[in-house]
């Protein structure tokens, strides 16, 4: 069998086009995760009760005071909670696929290992008491994963 010189053009031109597709595939892939994670970082600066959640915290994280169980007030709970959950959030859309590692631990990465750090008594108090292991298991693993790089 043989290929013409056309033939071998053209199977040469679908490969560049293929090429092309793919790298501007991906690149755009990558582009998409970044503006997910920069949309879902930026709602805690412009949702009220989130962005009250986040100041309270990180004024307590300043005092370099960890969250006991038994031993905050309701509405400091109630805050933690808060951020609790929007970082869970966030981890779990990085384990997902949709948001970017770089860009939460270029954004957030060290308020997430400060809370984490913090908190971590806390969760495992309500992980035994409720029986669930899984309670911030994705904020804990993205934890791990921003402290190893």
């Amino acid at each position: 069998m043989k290929i013409s010189v056309t033939e071998l053009l053209t199977l040469l031109w679908l490969l560049v086009a293929f090429v092309t597709w793919l790298l501007t595939h991906l690149k755009t892939r990558k582009d998409q995760k970044v503006s997910n994670t920069v949309q879902v970082v930026n709602n805690l600066s412009i949702v009220s009760h989130l962005l009250d959640a986040d100041l309270k915290i990180r004024n307590e994280l300043k005092k370099n005071n960890d969250f006991k169980p038994n031993e905050l007030s309701e509405e400091l709970e109630e805050k933690l909670i808060i951020i609790l959950d929007y970082y869970e959030f966030l981890a779990r859309l990085y384990w997902e696929g949709v948001a970017d590692r770089k860009s939460i631990e270029h954004l957030r990465g060290r308020l997430i290992l400060e809370l984490y750090k913090a908190s971590s008594n806390y969760i495992n108090y309500w992980r035994d008491n409720l029986g669930r292991d899984d309670l911030y298991k994705q904020l804990e693993k993205l934890s791990n994963e921003i402290a190893a790089n």
